[in-house]
C-alpha cells in the first residue's frame, strides 16, 4: 500500500504469499502497509501466508520512530492464515490505534519460530506491538500459536469487549490472550482454550 489513506471494501484475498527477496518484503501475505491509515470492511482473508509476520496483513510505521496511524477493520473474516514469526492473520508493529469490530478469526496459525534477533512471540490470530488495540464483538475460534497467545499476543494496552474465544491454543502461555501490558476484558466468553499456563 502506497497511498496515505486506503479503504478496502468487499474484497476477497485468497492464497497470498510473501517471500520477495528482491524487495525484502517477507511480511503481510495479502497486504503490507507502511505508514498509512487503513480501513478494511466486508472482506475475507483466507489461506494467506507470510514468511515472517502477519499471514494476511502487516502494518508498521515508515521508520522506527513514526507511527503507522490507524488500522480499522469491520465485518471481515480471517480464515486459515499462517505466519512464521508473529500474528497468524495480523501483525501490527506500530500505530496510533487498531480497532476491530464484528470480525471473525478462525483457524489462523503463528508458528512463532525465533526471529533474526532470537526472539519468539506468537499470536495465533493477532500480534500487536507498539499500538493500543480495541476489539468489539469479535469472534476468535481454533487459532493456534506455537508459543504465546493462542488468539492474541498484545504488547501494548488493550480493550476487549463482547468477544468470544473458543478452542484457541498456545504451546506456552495464554491459550486465548497473552498480555504483556495492561488490558481490560469486559463481557467476553472463553470456552475450551488451552495452554501450558493460563488457558484464558
Amino acid at each position: 500500500i502506497k497511498s496515505s489513506d486506503v479503504e478496502i471494501n468487499d474484497i476477497i484475498f485468497i492464497n497470498g504469499y510473501t517471500n520477495l527477496d528482491e524487495n525484502e518484503v517477507y511480511s503481510g501475505g495479502a497486504i503490507y502497509s507502511k505508514g498509512h491509515n487503513v480501513l478494511i470492511k466486508n472482506s475475507v482473508f483466507k489461506n494467506n501466508t507470510a514468511k515472517e509476520n502477519g499471514g494476511a496483513l502487516f502494518a508498521t510505521g515508515k521508520t522506527a520512530k513514526e507511527d503507522a496511524k490507524d488500522l480499522t477493520i469491520a465485518n471481515t473474516e480471517f480464515v486459515g492464515n499462517t505466519s512464521t514469526y508473529s500474528g497468524g492473520a495480523i501483525s501490527l508493529k506500530s500505530g496510533n490505534r487498531a480497532i476491530f469490530t464484528d470480525t471473525t478469526f478462525d483457524g489462523n496459525t503463528s508458528l512463532a519460530t525465533k526471529n533474526g534477533d532470537g526472539d519468539r512471540f506468537g499470536g495465533g490470530a493477532v500480534f500487536v506491538n507498539a499500538c493500543p488495540l480495541e476489539l468489539h464483538n469479535v469472534t476468535m475460534t481454533k487459532n493456534n500459536s506455537s508459543y504465546n497467545g493462542g488468539a492474541i499476543y498484545l504488547y501494548n494496552n488493550g480493550d476487549i469487549n463482547n468477544c468470544t474465544f473458543t478452542d484457541n491454543n498456545a504451546t506456552n502461555n495464554g491459550g486465548a490472550i497473552y498480555f504483556n501490558n495492561d488490558g481490560n476484558v469486559t463481557n467476553c466468553a472463553f470456552v475450551n482454550n488451552s495452554a501450558s499456563e493460563g488457558n484464558a
